[in-house]
């Protein structure tokens, strides 16, 4: 079966991969030049060579097949374990920790975030800088050999016998809407077109030469701020003082439409606010936007697939938080559980 994947993030690299392995034929396409979705390092430095994790800083691992995957990464020398618990800025003060958050192993990749998603491409073929539009259902009622045909914004066209869709869930819903079909699987945007995101402006900043301060990380109760990250705990960054701070939703939606200095002013701001820190003079400081940082709400289950359509297809992304999961975990659940249902229906024959 060629299974045609929408999003190169972790919940469609994840599908994509077992299914592949299994011996099915996977595409994966993705408008962006890189793997991981919001698992992203930027590159920075003269060289190249300061290394930033501008989204998602780390993630835990709840369940068992998790675990298993984060063992298999750090057998592999892609990721460690950078701390058990962070301090916690109330508004106030500085605790030694969160009080609500259980003490836990928080992993990092140890050559940036985006070399999970690098990792899991290796057994895909992966098609970057290449927007889908939409899809178009053939039926049974054309001499096609495959049941779906995935349009693309330059007008060429591939047919494919199933369909994932692994994208935020407001770019999901688009991609469904414009769906030339009429059959359940467009039905089935109904069941995510609740689903919201939380922004997040998110603030990289070489402070030079400055003492890297001891604390890896500080989860903050904050207006403007709710993560402060020092880089520099996870790989050295050649004496450079790296911070990545990441905005609240309510500051990153209040300052949308914002200019650039106004934003990067104001968190720097309440980066010396929270840490003391010195960032009058930063050496340089890059500013990017997350329109879908986090989910404000979850589905239950694990995917929504089109149960009685006559193609495959499903959707799957961390919007899926079964038994709590969240995050890259819940994104990693969610094409694994996929996959494992869809090796049980479409078997690959031998």
């Amino acid at each position: 079966m060629i299974i045609g994947v929408i999003g190169a993030g972790i919940a469609g690299l994840t599908a994509a991969r077992k299914l592949a392995l299994a011996g099915h034929e996977v595409i994966i396409f993705d408008k962006s030049n890189g793997f991981g979705g919001r698992m992203a390092t930027r590159y920075a430095g003269d060289q190249l060579d300061i290394k930033i994790d501008h989204g998602t800083p780390c993630f835990t691992a709840r369940s068992e097949e998790f675990r298993q995957f984060v063992d298999e990464l750090r057998e592999k020398g892609i990721a460690d374990v950078w701390a058990d618990h962070f301090p916690y800025f109330t508004g106030e003060m500085t605790l030694e920790k969160h009080p609500d958050i259980p003490v836990e192993p928080h992993y990092f990749a140890v050559d940036g975030m985006n070399q999970i998603g690098k990792y899991l491409s290796r057994w895909v073929d992966t098609r970057l800088n290449t927007k889908v539009n939409g899809f178009t259902f053939m039926g049974d009622t054309v001499r096609r050999k495959r049941n779906w045909m995935i349009n693309f914004a330059d007008f060429s066209v591939m047919e494919v016998d199933a369909v994932i869709v692994a994208t935020p869930a407001p770019q999901a819903y688009g991609l469904i809407e414009n769906t030339q079909d009429e059959t359940p699987f467009k039905r089935i945007i109904r069941d995510i077109d609740s689903i919201s995101y939380q922004p997040c402006h998110s603030l990289m900043v070489n402070l030079g030469n400055q003492p890297a301060p001891e604390w890896k990380a500080i989860r903050c109760n904050h207006k403007s701020v709710r993560w402060i990250s020092n880089e520099v705990s996870k790989r050295g960054n050649n004496g450079n003082t790296i911070i990545v701070v990441q905005s609240s939703a309510a500051f990153a939606s209040a300052n949308i439409k914002s200019e650039e200095v106004s934003i990067t002013r104001s968190l720097l701001g309440a980066l010396s606010e929270v840490t003391g820190m010195d960032t009058g003079k930063p050496v340089w400081s890059q500013l990017h936007f997350w329109k879908y940082r986090n989910p404000r709400n979850v589905m239950s289950g694990y995917f929504v697939e089109s149960e009685n359509h006559p193609a495959p297809a499903a959707l799957i992304g961390d919007y899926f938080g079964e038994a709590g999961a969240e995050g890259v975990e819940a994104a990693y659940l969610s094409g694994f559980k996929l996959a494992e249902r869809w090796l049980e229906k479409y078997p690959v024959s031998k």
